[in-house]
């Protein structure tokens, strides 16, 4: 017998691409606007959640406000 580890995936799906976090969109755009408001953290808060559940922009900002955002 061979101590082999053999590499098995329990699920059927492949694997997720890995999404910016808001801080690292934050980064990303920084060096546009330096110093992000309020207003820009909603706007990226919308396109995650677009870009995440495939909404509408005005569902994405109705979840976003449901939840204290």
């Amino acid at each position: 017998m061979t101590d082999k580890k053999m590499e098995y995936r329990w699920g059927t799906s492949p694997p997720k691409p890995k999404e910016l976090t808001v801080s690292e969109m934050i980064h990303k755009n920084g060096a546009a606007n330096p110093k992000p408001g309020p207003g820009d953290l909603r706007a990226y808060l919308v396109q995650r959640t677009i870009a995440r559940h495939g909404f509408t922009e005005e569902q994405a900002l109705a979840v976003i406000l449901a939840f204290g955002g």
